[in-house]
């Protein structure tokens, strides 16, 4: 990291078209003003954190719902082609419930895991997804992995599950 010293009104150049002033520095806060292209974002870091932890979050529920139904084609089935982002959003944590539900015997199986889902959202989430990875080499889970924690809202609970499917949950 490059360290450079300023006072108030001068500048620094980065990369010949962005430009950062210190306009104020009032006890341990400085105020910074940035001019940079139009195609150059600029964030504070935590709300560039917040953005890519959300872009972040939506790849991995794609990652999983393609896998899924690559498997299950018959959950979109069903699906019409012209609907907003934000339905194709909510339709693909359906296609994953549903997808889950379907490669769990769709519930109507008697149970075949006699172990109680782990209470931690996340450690449920890693099973549920070593299981999705490699359904036959892996403890056999029911409906009640599936189903979200107490709660956790069904899109939550589908992007943590995606989260860990796309963080390696085989390894």
């Amino acid at each position: 990291m490059l360290v450079l010293s300023r006072k108030k009104n001068e500048s620094i150049v980065i990369n010949n078209d962005i430009v950062i002033t210190i306009v104020e520095i009032r006890g341990d806060k400085v105020r910074l003003g940035i001019e940079a292209p139009k195609d150059v974002p600029v964030h504070r870091m935590e709300v560039y954190e917040a953005i890519h932890g959300q872009l972040g979050r939506r790849a991995a529920v794609k990652v999983l719902h393609n896998a899924l139904i690559t498997r299950f084609p018959e959950v979109t089935q069903d699906d019409s082609s012209n609907t907003t982002t934000v339905l194709r959003a909510s339709d693909q944590v359906a296609h994953v419930m549903d997808a889950l539900y379907l490669l769990a015997g769709g519930g109507g199986a008697a149970s075949k895991s006699s172990e109680t889902p782990p209470a931690g959202r996340a450690e449920r989430a890693h099973a549920v997804a070593v299981w999705v990875r490699d359904p036959l080499n892996s403890t056999p889970l029911d409906t009640r992995w599936i189903a979200p924690p107490d709660g956790t809202s069904t899109r939550r609970w589908v992007s943590t599950i995606a989260q860990a499917y796309t963080n390696g949950a085989a390894s």
